[in-house]
């Protein structure tokens, strides 16, 4: 009988910083009722339970290795897998520097300069795309003239929270929630609000650059659950527990701009397995996921990008019409399948040399981490690359779809990138989204 112990298990109890603790999921045969298993041995032990899981009988903790290995000859236990580390999926190279230091966003000079950069309705000469130009490029623009704007869709957003006072995304968001342990859902990375602003943010002119910003979905319902700490790394549990409530609380679209590293193993990932069980237990939710930033190498795909039935997302650079040179490729490493599915307008270049840089410019947290990367002024606005901005975009133009088409399932939705879309290659999936393609498909199926 094989042993429990994932191999991605077994090589992190190797790592030295897992030297005596290892982050642990356990998963319980399903005819174990996992919450009393748990609290039982917590009791017994007197250690700490982390995330439980009830749909996929699962709990996290930090266990010794004895511990482990005492689990895996239990009879009651049928999985041990690695709580494997994930990061919001922002450009290239991090950690992310701290903004400069400018509470009230008074850099005089800096504001000069950056309205004196704006040349044009579609890009700055730093190569900046405000989230509103985007979508005249999708036809996002001629969805929402049409009145599909989200209405009545939930999407869920799982990032490193939201900053609910800011001016595009004020009375908002639906619900705030936090899966990351002793912290509120309140944003102080600017991840998250970065990428809840590209759907839900209302349109809205930056004051000090002028450039405007709109979400692209701007009236769907939108929750956001913070399962990225402050500094914008999370757990594979804090992330799983963010998405079995949102299941649970009707999201059709889950928005995850994260990820981490693949492994030979990575079909029997928690958060893979919940996707693809999702798909046959739950198939009108849409799984839409960054595929990583660590292209242009291929098999550089990661987890959970490489679930079959998550709809796997990497960045297209507008001002090449080409994938973006950091853009992850496949094909996955386990399981050799072709992705990403889609790519949507995330920023960057087609050759990392090239020059001016294309970041997307919407609303995030003031004061955050992200607020003053690039502009230096801390206004609760940035200029960001990376397929975490490219993710938000796609899930706005499904949310537009859902709006017109409620019985649309992911599988359609594939369909609909297959009819109308490039060939699909492990490079950039069937190309740049066209959110016209429903319209084309209605068309197609009225003739």
């Amino acid at each position: 009988m094989p042993s429990p112990i994932t191999r991605s298990l077994a090589r992190a109890m190797r790592l030295p910083q897992n030297f005596q603790l290892v982050p642990t999921i356990v998963e319980l045969h399903p005819d174990q009722p996992v919450a009393p298993f748990a609290q039982q041995l917590a009791h017994q032990l007197n250690i700490d339970i982390g995330q439980i899981i009830p749909s996929m009988n699962m709990f996290a903790l930090l266990a010794p290795h004895d511990l482990v290995y005492r689990l895996a000859g239990t009879s009651i236990v049928r999985g041990l897998y690695y709580d494997r580390p994930h990061y919001a999926f922002q450009g290239q190279g991090w950690p992310i520097p701290p903004p400069l230091p400018d509470p009230l966003g008074l850099f005089p000079q800096q504001v000069k300069e950056a309205a004196q950069k704006v040349v044009g309705p579609m890009v700055t000469k730093d190569g900046w795309i405000p989230t509103l130009e985007t979508h005249k490029t999708l036809h996002l623009d001629i969805l929402h003239k049409l009145g599909y704007t989200g209405k009545g869709v939930k999407v869920a957003v799982l990032d490193t929270g939201v900053d609910p006072n800011h001016p595009q995304l004020s009375g908002r968001i639906s619900g705030m929630y936090s899966m990351v342990p002793a912290s509120d859902p309140l944003d102080r990375q600017g991840h998250g609000s970065h990428v809840i602003t590209t759907i839900r943010g209302k349109e809205y002119a930056a004051p000090f650059t002028g450039l405007t910003c709109k979400g692209g979905a701007p009236d769907c319902t939108l929750l956001s659950y913070k399962v990225l700490s402050d500094a914008g790394f999370g757990s594979t549990s804090d992330i799983l527990k963010g998405m079995e409530d949102a299941v649970a609380q009707g999201a059709r679209i889950i928005s995850m701009s994260l990820g981490g590293d693949g492994a030979d193993d990575e079909e029997s990932d928690p958060m893979v397995q919940f996707i693809n069980k999702a798909h046959e237990t739950n198939p009108s939710v849409i799984f839409s996921i960054a595929v990583g930033n660590s292209g242009p190498d291929a098999k550089t795909i990661g987890i959970p990008a490489c679930a079959e039935h998550a709809l796997t997302v990497g960045s297209w650079g507008l001002l090449d019409n080409a994938v973006a040179y950091f853009s992850s490729r496949g094909s996955t490493l386990q399981a050799g399948r072709v992705k990403p599915d889609i790519c949507g307008p995330g920023g960057g270049r087609a050759k990392a040399e090239t020059r001016p840089k294309e970041l997307i410019y919407s609303g995030t947290a003031f004061g955050s981490m992200l607020d003053a990367i690039e502009d230096h002024m801390v206004d609760g606005f940035a200029s960001l690359q990376g397929t975490s901005m490219a993710t938000p975009v796609v899930s706005a133009v499904l949310a537009c779809w859902l709006q017109r088409l409620p019985m649309l399932k992911v599988d359609d939705i594939k369909a609909i990138f297959k009819m109308f879309g490039k060939p699909k290659t492990n490079d950039y999936g069937h190309g740049l989204i066209d959110a016209g393609w429903l319209m084309q498909a209605l068309e197609t199926e009225m003739r």
